[in-house]
């Protein structure tokens, strides 16, 4: 790498001094100090690290081979983001930025700065939950949620989820037993580990869904609440299904009757429900339920107009209901 690395740097990537301007300052640039240019050259580069908030020493043999070879900075930080100091101290960030360290990419300082937002954000969400413990994020484990594309939102929402397995062995043993009885093995610690990083096999969360679905209260059979999982927003990412529970005890009691006189079954009141994360013939059939329900309500609200009697109050708006935030308590 006499020349750097091969990539042409922009035009304001060169070192203070390195212009064609600046010719002479050569030997007098260092004010007597006797550093020759290599030496005057690491020392900019060492100041460079600094500036991004890096310790120079694991860096030791790139500010070598750079000022030994008149590197620009641009050539520099081609380098330095290719470096495997660099790439320890933030995993993951070559997948954060595409073509980190090339002209016309983003900059190796504002993709550090990326990374760190993202990592705060991370151990934000562990902070605000709680839970920064049992998260224990490390650089390691941030690269991992950064490589898998784990957003801060979904991250908390594992981190709930492996709260819950954590503690409510009930609820471990149920899952587990439905990977049984699919065929496949049970999940350990190490199991979980991969699950709350983002690198579990996909299906596995459509199976967690599936056991989800069938706790909140309504009649499903396993083949039917594994279909819905399937159907369930994008696939290996997880829904949120915190609050359905409760929204559907709420309809219940407040036309049930209703309901089951219309012949809407569990099924249709919870595609209903979760509507809006449904995908393909789930979601057709949750509009056709949905407006069965309407139909219900403005049934309900025009009796109520009239006067006649009624045993529960009106149920005002649309009757999509959340599928939204935390795991409910077992």
């Amino acid at each position: 790498m006499s020349n750097g690395p091969g990539e042409a740097p922009d035009p304001d990537d060169v070192l203070d001094g390195d212009d064609d301007g600046g010719g002479g300052g050569g030997g007098g640039g260092g004010g007597g100090s006797g550093e020759s240019e290599a030496q005057q050259r690491a020392r900019l580069f060492r100041s460079l690290l600094k500036e991004l908030g890096l310790n120079p020493a694991p860096y030791a043999d790139l500010i070598k081979e750079a000022a030994g070879n008149k590197w620009q900075r641009g050539d520099f930080m081609w380098a330095l983001a290719r470096h495997k100091a660099f790439l320890q101290t933030f995993p993951g960030i070559r997948s954060l930025v595409e073509g980190l360290g090339r002209r016309g990419a983003m900059s190796v300082r504002q993709a550090i700065s990326l990374w760190r937002k993202q990592a705060d954000a991370y151990e934000q969400v562990a902070a605000d939950l709680n839970l920064r413990r049992l998260a224990k994020l490390g650089p390691k484990r941030i690269g991992l949620l950064i490589r898998h594309r784990v957003s801060p939102d979904e991250f908390a929402q594992r981190l709930r989820i492996f709260e819950q397995v954590k503690r409510t062995e009930g609820f471990r043993k149920q899952f587990n037993q439905v990977l049984g009885r699919a065929g496949r093995r049970q999940l350990d610690k190490r199991g979980w580990f991969k699950f709350l990083m983002g690198v579990a096999d996909r299906r596995l969360y459509d199976m967690y869904e599936a056991v989800q679905l069938r706790g909140v209260g309504a009649d499903l059979t396993p083949r039917f609440a594994k279909r819905v999982a399937r159907a369930l927003g994008q696939p290996g990412q997880l829904a949120d299904l915190s609050q359905l529970g409760d929204a559907l005890r709420q309809v219940r009691s407040e036309i049930g009757p209703e309901l089951r006189a219309a012949g809407v079954s569990d099924e249709d009141l919870l595609l209903t429900a979760i509507q809006g994360d449904l995908t393909g013939q789930l979601r057709e059939r949750a509009g056709r339920a949905a407006e069965r329900i309407e139909q219900i309500l403005r049934n309900r609200r025009a009796r109520l107009e009239s006067g006649q009697p009624v045993q529960v109050e009106a149920v005002r708006g649309r009757p999509v209901l959340p599928s939204a935030a935390p795991i409910p308590e077992q």
